[in-house]
């Protein structure tokens, strides 16, 4: 079962604060439309009462799919720098109570092959969301991503520039990239790429990415964000 809360939640415009129902859990099946929600951009999206301005509420919140078998945590965007200390917790809690003794016996038999991972921000939820039911590598898919920050210029080795992956679309992976135009203002680009030979180039090539690949072994937390900020990175 889906679980919501009453929240007051403040506009990022003119602070003016509204109650609203924000999931802390997404239990997906046929019979909802949550997940096409999300991968819209329209899950949790409200307008504010006062400005109208029109805002994404993304408190962490746990998305299971036991058809698919996969669990997504997600928490907000901006708490993307401390992922160490996040991605700790979601091994913990699916070990202790989805998958471990304080399970019920039918949890623990129906998470049996779950893949997990750790997402910041409702965006990269729909990315993660995407990329898996695609049956995409997604340790292959961050170092594609990777190489299209090196590859266009008007892309930024920065942490607010990671190019997003949107869909599969007429055998192309489709990209929703932060630029820098010619005036210095950031914009985002729909960028493309072949599918399935730029993933099978990745593939030909990631003994030159060993030492991200490694950290991603064992790991939740699946992009390169992990590249980003393992190190102190100044905000755009």
């Amino acid at each position: 079962m889906s679980r919501f809360q009453e929240e007051s939640v403040s506009c990022p415009v003119c602070r003016q604060k509204s109650t609203q129902s924000i999931a802390t859990s997404l239990r997906i099946s046929s019979k909802t439309d949550f997940k096409q929600q999300i991968l819209s951009g329209k899950f949790q999206r409200f307008t504010c009462p006062n400005c109208t301005h029109s805002f994404h509420v993304d408190d962490p919140l746990v998305y299971l799919d036991f058809d698919q078998k996969i669990m997504i945590t997600q928490f907000p965007k901006s708490w993307n720098s401390s992922w160490k200390e996040h991605e700790k917790v979601v091994t913990h809690n699916f070990e202790n109570y989805l998958a471990g003794k304080y399970a019920a016996p039918a949890a623990r038999e129906m998470s049996k092959g779950f893949r997990l991972r750790t997402v910041f921000g409702l965006e990269a939820l729909a990315e993660k969301i995407s990329c898996l039911e695609s049956e995409i590598d997604d340790s292959l898919l961050s170092i594609l991503k990777l190489q299209l920050i090196q590859s266009v210029d008007e892309i930024p080795f920065h942490p607010g520039f990671i190019p997003l992956f949107k869909e599969i679309k007429e055998d192309e992976l489709v990209f929703l990239c932060p630029v820098l135009n010619s005036e210095g203002k950031i914009e985002r680009e729909i960028m493309t790429l072949p599918f399935p030979l730029a993933l099978n180039e990745v593939n030909e090539q990631k003994e030159l990415y060993e030492s991200l690949l490694e950290t991603f072994h064992d790991a939740t937390y699946i992009d390169l964000g992990r590249l980003f900020f393992s190190a102190s990175t100044e905000s755009i």
